[in-house]
């Protein structure tokens, strides 16, 4: 069984009844309320000098109420609840005056010090009704799961259970539509039962039937008017006493709400006028655009002292300057409501730091923050879509790679399909954001490749990363970018050794003569990371030739790798390529006959295949 727990602080002396009533109240409570495995405990000071802070401590909610005086002990006990809130968010505090035209000099201090110091809300009650109501409203606001609380015929309902009629709370018996509902209804009353005795003593009188029938439509309709509006009411009170739990209103607010209570719908209006409201709203806005700026320089600063930090390679402590630096940057990028590009930036690092659990966490909560269905709503709606779109696919394209590297296939499926997804779906052609999202949709259609790859899926796999060449190739025309080469010879050469693989040797041929072509250009300023992929695509390049039939032009491709393999420092660390490239170049001189070249191929292929068993059994000696 839950328990909740609520401490009542009351004048004693003065509010007996009260106290008595509110504990009648909450032992009925306890009896509709066991259907649903609730039980409430109520903790009172009664008859005790002593604070008990320990029970205001453990309880959910703080009940305080005073009358004429605002009691020493009393006031110890509110301002024991008021800290414990302000540091835990518990408990729960309902501050009830008793209404009086006699106050002492102690209460009016108080009240003052509620008001202007505090802002804290209180509740002026005439009728312990009122408190009751609250009760029930509070509770609401504590999501227990009690079913709803409904109106019917001016009573409370929880569960079907009658808790209390409405006729003794202010927003009900002074408002002044529902009191003039109220009236027409019960002179709509008087006049049905008329006419249906007239009726009665006269049933072929079609007139007076005819009005009664349009008075009981009347009825059915004003009494539907009334219980509406006191639906609306107690869901409006419903509302602001949730945000009260949380001290947080507005005088403004706190204004509005006794206006109503009186009755007076034109002050209440007048109190939340829109311009005004405006007006403030948006200063507050400029001034939290402005220090979000701020803030966001802030971050990267932190964010610029994480490179510097890591490139101090002699500092045994960078990894923990670098961990304590991300923290504080995550920190003030969610305390200050920015767009968490701490979080991206840290799961980089993450995974370079091979962290990929770490990595994925942190990845998910930048997916959490942006709320993909209601945010993107959100944002769509005031067409301002494209940072959240931008967000949104590179946090989808992370945690796919997060994935990968982790060689989860199915959670890197997932994500690398959302990825994609979402960049399909802002890439048609004649779109707006069509040209934006190429370069996206082109990454996601060669990850998805990858994926397909390892799944043996190698027709798919192609058709996407014809996709993603294709895309790029649009980009490379429009922009000229260097990056755009770069991508495209990457995808290339993807699609290339796809091809080798399906034994589609004509195609594999045309597209590593793009991808050499491509690399002869990049190598150019590029030399040191180009060495090696050149080297491979003459590799592959004389492969298609070789499989083509075209040996002469599969000899002059391997002789090209060969040129370059031999580029690579420290080759004799790693002489895979060299013993594939003299295997192929031998079969190649095979082809064309050339006994001498095929031999030197074939002795050269034995003396690289005695030198890695060398330093093989070096490497098995080494690591004993």
């Amino acid at each position: 069984m839950k328990k909740i727990n609520i401490f009542l602080a009351i004048d004693e002396k003065e509010l007996s009844d009260e106290r008595e009533e509110i504990g009648n109240f909450i032992r009925d409570l306890n009896d509709k309320f066991e259907v649903f495995d609730i039980y409430f405990k109520l903790i009172t000071d009664e008859n005790s000098q002593e604070i008990k802070e320990e029970d205001i401590k453990n309880s959910e909610l703080f009940f305080i109420m005073f009358y004429k005086q605002a009691k020493e002990k009393l006031v110890k006990e509110f301002n024991i609840a008021y800290d414990l809130f302000k540091e835990n968010q518990n408990p729960k505090i309902a501050t009830y005056i008793r209404k009086t035209d006699d106050n002492d000099e102690s209460m009016i201090n108080f009240l003052k010090h509620l008001d202007e110091e505090l802002g804290h809300y209180y509740n002026q009650y005439e009728n312990i009704d009122t408190i009751k109501l609250n009760i029930i409203l509070q509770l609401k606001a504590l999501n227990l799961e009690t079913g709803n609380i409904e109106i019917e015929e001016g009573k409370i309902l929880i569960n079907k259970q009658e808790i209390m009629t409405l006729e003794n709370i202010p927003m009900i018996f002074n408002n002044k539509q529902l009191i003039s509902l109220k009236e027409e209804y019960n002179k709509l009353e008087k006049e049905y039962w008329e006419y249906r005795e007239k009726i009665k003593k006269n049933p072929e009188d079609d007139d007076s039937f005819n009005k009664f029938e349009k008075i009981k439509i009347k009825k059915t309709d004003i009494q539907n008017s009334i219980y509406e509006l006191e639906k609306n009411i107690i869901e409006l009170e419903s509302n602001f006493v949730k945000v009260s739990l949380k001290d947080n209103l507005s005088r403004r607010q706190i204004y509005a709400q006794k206006c109503l209570e009186k009755g007076d719908l034109e002050e209440a209006k007048k109190a939340l006028e829109f311009d005004e409201i405006k007006k403030d709203g948006d200063r507050l806005l400029a001034l939290q655009e402005e220090r979000k700026k701020e803030l966001q320089v802030i971050v990267n600063e932190l964010l610029q002292r994480t490179n510097v930090l890591q490139l101090d390679i002699n500092n045994p402590n960078r990894f923990d300057e670098i961990e304590k630096t991300f923290q504080e940057a995550m920190k003030i990028d969610e305390m200050g409501d920015l767009n968490r590009t701490s979080l991206v930036k840290y799961a980089d690092y993450l995974v370079r730091q091979k962290q990929y659990d770490k990595a994925l966490k942190i990845a998910k909560r930048r997916l959490e923050y942006l709320d993909t269905q209601t945010t993107f709503e959100k944002y769509n709606r005031q067409n301002n879509s494209l940072e959240f779109i931008v967000n949104l696919i590179e946090t989808y394209e992370k945690l796919g790679l997060i994935y990968m590297q982790k060689k989860d296939r199915k959670n890197a499926f997932h994500y690398i399909n959302k990825f994609m997804k979402t960049c399909e779906s802002f890439s048609k052609p004649g779109g707006n954001l069509s040209k934006y999202f190429r370069w996206y949709l082109a990454n996601s259609y060669n990850y998805f490749a990858a994926l397909l790859e390892e799944q043996k899926d190698l027709k798919n796999a192609k058709k996407y990363l014809n996709e993603a060449t294709m895309l790029m190739s649009e980009e490379f025309q429009d922009n000229k970018s260097g990056n755009s080469i770069l991508y495209l010879e990457l995808f290339s050469r993807n699609l290339a050794n796809i091809c080798i693989k399906l034994k589609e040797y004509e195609q594999a041929e045309e597209f590593f003569t793009l991808v050499v072509k491509l690399e002869q250009g990049i190598f150019k300023y590029n030399e040191e990371k180009f060495t090696e992929i050149l080297g491979n695509s003459y590799f592959g390049l004389a492969t298609a030739y070789r499989k083509n039939k075209k040996y002469k032009d599969a000899e002059n491709s391997y002789i090209k790798a060969l040129q370059f393999e031999n580029m690579v420092k420290n080759k004799n660390l790693n002489n895979k390529n060299e013993m594939l490239i003299y295997y192929g170049l031998g079969v190649t001189y095979a082809k064309l006959g050339n006994i001498e070249k095929t031999n030197e191929c074939t002795n050269m292929l034995l003396k690289l295949k005695r030198e890695q068993k060398k330093r093989q059994k070096i490497k098995k000696y080494n690591n004993k």
